[in-house]
């Protein structure tokens, strides 16, 4: 497999960045990792050459004392749920992690996230805490995310065990994707909040790649490896308007931010005021060459795809989660740049900061050289060499109408264009009647 991927440019951008994050003058950070802390094989595959224990070799390197909270699911417990790549269960996953932090002596502890009462669980825990671990709950909240008030209720996350941490640096792990690490950094920065400590949060993330569009084959092997929990990938709208560029998020990322700017100091949240400028992602740095890692990214949604075909002939998995994989294996065949959501994100910015009087102008333009276009097109008797040219500047045109529809109002013009095509059928309908009787 060719490399495409250097380590060695990826840890220092990573660890500088981190380093710069960590220094803001909190008490507390609570440092979300994204996918697996460690053997992230999943990465090595599509970054060929990624070393899958990197994360932990930035933490260690780092030379700031920090210490670890393992969370687990309660559901990953109840279902007995499996990493998908070493087919080990979350649980021997968690038993895994801690045995590392132990003997690393990095102070351990453990969240069981969406807490219930259940025997498997509460067996789960009994062995967690013979083994002398600490465990603390987080329990199961209809309200979350979407709810702020309730969430942010003694009876939200004010009902949660808190863990009482000592250092600076908090890492919040978990043996994979869905085991509520977000929340659980929600949850303690509500309960040090009135603690008076003052604690924040951040992310270091790995895929998605943030700056690569949703539809880029690295972040749609990353929604294959996640098709049964992942929610819909989407833009941070905050950050376009911010910056004028596109950072793309899980969905479920911007709808936890609101829970994460009700309890961050003001000027943590005027300074960053969007979901993105806290994760930690420099990942594109150590990518030497993207067409290839691309390639591999293709090649691990075909294989993907394959394993997710057996598994549902097999009723192995949901067809919710076999027509998610369908989806995603389909998108790659198209290779699109951006999504329809991306594209009309960015243009909507564009006549957002250059206004109605320069992108009408041109608008007028583009409409003029595709009317030029055409009639050049039909002159030379609809000669093959010409056609492109109209194309292009179709796309022109459509480029600046969607701005233009933005501006005006998108709803009301949909349906004056309903009423119009309501119209164009009635009229079409009348003549076809009028040459069926000519005819008859």
């Amino acid at each position: 497999m060719k490399k495409n991927f250097d380590n060695e440019k990826y840890y220092n951008a990573q660890k500088t960045e981190l380093l710069k994050e960590l220094n803001n003058g909190f008490e507390r950070t609570y440092l979300e990792i994204g996918g697996k802390f460690l053997e992230d094989f999943h990465a090595s595959r599509v970054l060929a050459n990624y070393d899958p224990n990197i994360k932990f070799r930035i933490i260690r390197d780092l030379k700031i004392k920090y210490e670890v909270i393992v969370c687990i699911s309660s559901l990953s417990i109840m279902r007995k749920k499996k990493r998908k790549d070493n087919k080990k269960t979350y649980m021997d996953e968690c038993l895994k992690l801690i045995e590392f932090f132990n003997k690393n002596k990095i102070d351990t502890s453990i969240a069981i996230t969406r807490y219930r009462e259940c025997a498997a669980v509460d067996s789960f825990i009994d062995k967690l805490k013979g083994l002398k671990h600490r465990v603390y709950l987080f329990y199961e909240d209809e309200n979350y995310p979407d709810n702020v008030k309730s969430v942010l209720s003694k009876n939200g996350l004010g009902r949660n065990d808190y863990i009482p941490c000592n250092n600076k640096l908090v890492c919040v792990i978990a043996p994979g994707p869905d085991s509520g690490k977000f929340a659980v950094c929600v949850s303690q920065i509500f309960h040090e909040s009135k603690l008076k400590i003052k604690s924040t949060y951040r992310k270091f993330e790995t895929f998605l790649i943030p700056k690569l569009s949703i539809n880029n084959p690295i972040n749609l092997a990353c929604s294959m490896a996640m098709c049964d929990v992942r929610g819909i990938d989407c833009i941070d709208m905050n950050y376009l308007k911010k910056y004028g560029e596109l950072r793309c998020i899980d969905e479920r990322d911007k709808k936890t931010f609101e829970i994460l700017k009700c309890i961050l100091p003001r000027n943590e949240i005027e300074s960053k005021s969007s979901i993105s400028e806290y994760f930690i992602n420099n990942i594109l740095e150590g990518i030497i060459d993207l067409d290839t890692a691309n390639a591999h990214s293709k090649k691990e949604i075909i294989r993907r795809y394959k394993e997710y075909s057996k598994f549902f002939a097999s009723n192995k998995v949901s067809q919710i989660e076999f027509d998610e994989a369908t989806r995603i294996y389909k998108l790659i065949q198209d290779d699109y740049t951006f999504t329809p959501n991306e594209m009309m994100a960015l243009l909507s910015n564009f006549i957002d900061f250059w206004g109605y009087d320069c992108q009408s102008n041109v608008c007028i333009e583009e409409l003029s050289e595709l009317i030029k276009a055409i009639c050049k097109y039909r002159r030379e008797e609809y000669d093959e060499k010409y056609r492109y040219n109209v194309l292009e500047e179709l796309a022109d045109v459509h480029n600046m109408i969607i701005q233009l529809e933005h501006y005006f109002g998108y709803e009301e013009i949909q349906k004056i264009r309903n009423e119009k095509i309501l119209r164009t059928k009635d009229v079409l309908i009348k003549e076809r009647d009028e040459e069926v009787n000519n005819n008859g």
